[in-house]
């Protein structure tokens, strides 16, 4: 099963937030000939972080500057090494407590107008244990809203799937999950549900690649899918538990 690592959003933004006490930017190294910024951070809280929203701003040799925010959901690579070692905790794959990581930032380049400077700040910190620093509420709200898309994917998924696996007369069942998985995906484009799109489109390519995959696994198509439904099952259900985050008294 193929599932996203990490994830990753560059999202636009009007204003620099101040940082959040927990999480800690060391500093950004800036490569003008690459067009790269490497972000330098350092987990100070004391907990394992499970996602992040950095506030970054680039400045340029003519004189312009941008803002975004950058996004990073280190919770799917934390359910995938769960799945592979079942009873394992989720804090692998977290950023864990006294950690160091980067982050690299890839910007334009080729204009004529290189990047001269980068300065970056954690805005949200979200925790394992589901409690959040945060000092930008927009930017929280998109962390839980990837994480509710990400349940509703994976929830509506493995019901397709599961009735797949029943139906009769089909050499390839998964053929009939995907067609149904990609009828979700057209309801989700249809009614603006974005944070479902992405992993519904990964979905569908698990789909696709399922005979291969089953193949490979010495297991029965239908088999295969009944695996693969019980883990969207359950890797929805830590989506959305982990959409449920409370600021710390």
């Amino acid at each position: 099963m193929k599932c996203a690592l990490a994830v990753f959003v560059l999202l636009s933004a009007s204003l620099a937030t101040a940082a959040v006490p927990g999480a800690k930017v060391l500093g950004v190294d800036v490569d003008a000939h690459k067009g790269t910024a490497t972000i330098h951070l350092l987990n100070a809280s004391g907990k394992d972080i499970s996602a992040y929203v950095l506030s970054f701003d680039a400045a340029y040799a003519n004189g312009h500057t941008d803002h975004t925010e950058i996004l990073v959901d280190l919770l799917p690579l934390m359910m995938t090494m769960v799945e592979q070692a079942p009873g394992s905790s989720l804090n692998n794959g977290s950023f864990r407590a006294a950690e160091a990581r980067d982050e690299v930032e890839n910007l334009p380049t080729g204009t004529g107008n290189p990047l001269t400077r980068a300065e970056a700040a954690v805005i949200v910190a979200v925790y394992v244990d589901r409690t959040v620093d945060a000092q930008s509420d927009a930017a929280l709200e998109r962390v839980v809203a990837l994480r509710r898309g990400i349940a509703l994917a994976r929830s509506e998924s493995a019901d397709v799937i599961y009735k797949a696996t029943t139906s009769r007369g089909q050499a390839h069942p998964s053929a009939v999950a995907a067609d149904g998985v990609r009828e979700i995906l057209l309801r989700r484009k249809t009614d603006h549900t974005g944070e479902s799109v992405t992993e519904l489109l990964s979905i569908v390519d698990d789909m696709v690649r399922a005979p291969a995959e089953a193949a490979e696994l010495g297991l029965g198509e239908r088999d295969y899918l009944t695996g693969y439904a019980t883990k969207a099952t359950a890797r929805g259900s830590t989506a959305l538990a982990q959409a449920q985050i409370r600021r710390e008294p």
